[in-house]
């Protein structure tokens, strides 16, 4: 049996052609995933919780492409985790809502009762980054009209407190919010954020070294906020930071790297960093 050129040149040409949709279909395969995590917050700067039945959405264009319940119990210094669809072919995504790197995206909380829009946003992105990426967001929901990061509930609730109302000049949002009211050497954002009162002084976030225990441990104080999440790091030149467990009142409680305070006071913590080293710095960090 003989075969004529013209068919080993349509066999060729079908071949061709198999091989030409199959690298057409590989071309642009569903990339993986995109994760936005991090803390979604009220309007006093308090992080969400699972008993608030509350849903982060993300949109695009108006369209629901992500969505996750809040819940702070699955993973310390976040109380939301979701994943993005990612396409590496913008021009034709593989399903509807795929997203391409640098996408911007809009944020909002679902109530049972009502959605509520972001007021500020801090983000290690604002837009999508590459695929199997992250990025952490920490936001506040509610009205900020002056735009200085703080909910205006946060701001006249502070100026209240602090016996400042209706008919005194300083009864306005610009009193807080761009500076430090009580002169403590924490902004007017930090207190928001770690909870303590702008108004108050001897409430601020910070640590201090007050001692030794005998088996070399640093002993430290700190004052803390109900329900608010802290850890504490250590370093040697100001540039790199380790993070340390610590004993909270006692040098043989359980370690921690991360703690919650259960109440509002100041607390003692017996950190082992020191333990054989010397000319330690330490810092609090406010987790969540």
């Amino acid at each position: 049996m003989t075969v004529s050129s013209s068919c080993f040149t349509g066999l060729r040409r079908l071949l061709l052609g198999l091989l030409g949709c199959a690298s057409l279909a590989q071309a642009f395969p569903p990339a993986p995933m995109f994760t936005i995590h991090g803390i979604a917050r009220d309007s006093f700067g308090w992080a969400l919780k699972a008993s608030d039945q509350a849903t982060v959405v993300v949109r695009q264009n108006g369209v629901v492409i992500a969505e996750a319940a809040v819940d702070e119990r699955p993973r310390a210094g976040e109380n939301f985790r979701l994943q993005l669809p990612m396409d590496t072919n913008p021009a034709d995504p593989y399903r509807t809502g795929a997203q391409t790197t640098g996408t911007l995206l809009s944020i909002e909380v679902r109530f049972p009762n009502a959605t509520l829009p972001v007021s500020s946003l801090t983000a290690s992105s604002r837009t999508v980054g590459q695929p199997a990426g992250s990025s952490f967001i920490d936001f506040t929901i509610g009205a900020d009209t002056d735009g200085d990061g703080i909910p205006d509930s946060w701001e006249w609730w502070q100026l209240g407190e602090a016996g400042i109302g209706p008919g005194d000049p300083r009864w306005s949002l610009a009193t807080l919010g761009g500076g430090d009211f009580d002169q403590d050497g924490t902004s007017d954002h930090i207190e928001y954020l770690a909870g303590t009162f702008a108004f108050l002084n001897s409430e601020t976030l910070a640590l201090k070294i007050t001692g030794w225990h005998e088996d070399g441990s640093a002993l430290l104080s700190a004052f803390v906020v109900v329900d608010k999440t802290y850890r504490v790091e250590f370093s040697a030149d100001l540039k790199d930071w380790t993070r340390t467990d610590v004993r909270q009142d006692s040098p043989t409680a359980q370690a921690q790297t991360t703690f919650t305070a259960a109440d509002t006071r100041e607390v003692s913590l017996y950190s082992p960093a020191s333990i054989g080293r010397t000319n330690l710095f330490y810092r609090l960090v406010l987790v969540r």
